[in-house]
């Protein structure tokens, strides 16, 4: 192999190999890198924000997001939601809570945050998380990290749903891990899994009136976005806010999704116990007459 050969395919493998680990979370959320204290990275975090305007010179958001990565050399991933309303003095109230039963190594239950954002745009550069945390998010285009595999379960922080099509039948398609504020009747959501030969990840709330927690029988709407690139799901949509209708079923441990999408939404089936079969009457009773022919 000629020297210029070598270095095109030595040039086509550093190619290829930067653009296989750049990772982002796709056109429809913010990507931003994590920063420990010291500085060091610890995973990315992608981010549905909604920026409402400025009040009192200060600007005020709604967000949620999916985060995962890699803490003191342990793997993690959770969920999130925060507010930063000073017209309401709440600036920067928010939880998250771990995912885990997936090889996490994290099991956190939901934590209080204070979410901090200075810079009135609709892609802040920086956004610095206290609380229980002590964090700064960083915003990028792309990031060398490979995301974790699809979760199966969502561990005990979160209420968890399997999916199906319409109608309940058929396999299992993903996994919905809702986390609720009471606070605002709102729920969020992170889901994952594959739907006709589609893998897809997104996020998603759904708006006040009980949000997707226990309640009357009342339809909800919300809204969700996938997250989307060659690393990290095939499927790329975004479905404005209301798009989506969640029907409570009639046990009231799922939901029946109509409007944008068509889905069947229930809380994971665990197998009924084995029956008990008693023994043969004459095991039981060899003394009865029948049993003594």
């Amino acid at each position: 192999m000629t020297k210029y050969c070598k270095a095109l395919v030595a040039a086509f493998v550093l190619l290829y190999s930067a653009t296989a680990l750049a990772f982002n979370c796709g056109p429809h959320t913010l990507t931003y890198v994590v920063a420990k204290p010291d500085g060091a990275p610890a995973g990315i975090r992608c981010v549905k924000l909604l920026f409402s305007g400025v009040d009192h010179g200060m600007p005020t958001y709604q967000l949620h997001w999916y985060g995962e990565g890699n803490w003191g050399n342990k793997g993690y991933r959770h969920v999130g939601f925060a507010a930063q309303d000073h017209a309401i003095h709440n600036p920067g109230g928010g939880a998250a809570a771990d995912i885990y039963g997936n090889g996490e190594a994290f099991k956190g239950g939901k934590v209080n945050l204070r979410v901090s954002i200075t810079e009135a745009s609709q892609a802040p550069s920086e956004i610095h998380v206290g609380g229980a945390w002590n964090e700064t998010w960083k915003l990028t285009q792309n990031v060398d990290y490979k995301p974790l595999p699809d979760p199966k379960v969502c561990g005990a922080n979160f209420e968890t749903y399997e999916v199906r099509a319409a109608g309940g039948g058929g396999p299992v398609m993903g996994v919905r891990c809702v986390i609720s504020d009471p606070g605002s009747n709102s729920s969020y959501w992170y889901g994952a899994g594959n739907w006709g030969g589609w893998t897809y990840k997104h996020l998603g709330f759904a708006w006040p009136l009980h949000g997707l927690r226990p309640g009357p029988a009342a339809v909800r709407s919300g809204q969700a976005s996938d997250l989307c690139d060659s690393t990290i799901g095939q499927s790329c949509n975004t479905f404005p806010d209301r798009s989506i209708k969640f029907t409570p079923t009639s046990d009231n441990k799922g939901f029946n999704v109509t409007g944008a999408w068509n889905e069947y939404w229930h809380k994971p089936q665990r197998p009924a116990p084995p029956r008990h079969q008693e023994p043969p009457i004459c095991a039981r009773k060899p003394y009865l007459p029948q049993c003594n022919p």
